[in-house]
């Protein structure tokens, strides 16, 4: 609906201006379009099924499973076996993309970098103060 009032805008050398009523308007058409046996069918598809009596088949826009087959069929070929689901979901679980730092790695690598710093870890608290020789004494 709004690509037809763009358009139509766009003939008449209009800019389009859309309200905040005119998009509840558009959405509200949009909605009321949509029939309860579409929503039914996508449930459906989807493999949401209730019970015995849901499972009568509603002819309106069921989505022809064939091209998904063919997917499917290609990907097995190929060696991808997405049947299990979980497999597919949890496929870049194994994936190491960082590696977790101790407090022992973070206060070694802080103390490589900054040599004149001292580190005191004492019951879970962490204290940074200057190393002694790292001041710079003040002439008189």
């Amino acid at each position: 609906m709004l690509v037809k009032d763009l358009i139509k805008a766009l003939d008449r050398n209009e800019k389009l201006e859309v309200s905040v009523l005119d998009a509840i308007n558009n959405v509200h058409k949009s909605w009321s379009s949509v029939s309860s046996q579409n929503v039914a069918n996508c449930f459906r598809y989807a493999g949401f099924i209730a019970n015995a009596e849901s499972e009568e088949i509603l002819s309106e826009d069921i989505i022809d499973p064939e091209p998904l087959e063919t997917l499917l069929q290609i990907a097995n070929e190929k060696g991808c076996s997405v049947n299990d689901v979980n497999a597919f979901v949890n496929i870049d679980n194994d994936i190491a993309i960082c590696s977790q730092a101790t407090v022992k790695a973070l206060t070694s690598e802080f103390l490589k970098k900054n040599k004149t710093v001292h580190v005191r870890i004492a019951m879970s608290r962490i204290w940074i103060k200057p190393h002694p020789t790292s001041q710079k004494q003040s002439k008189p």
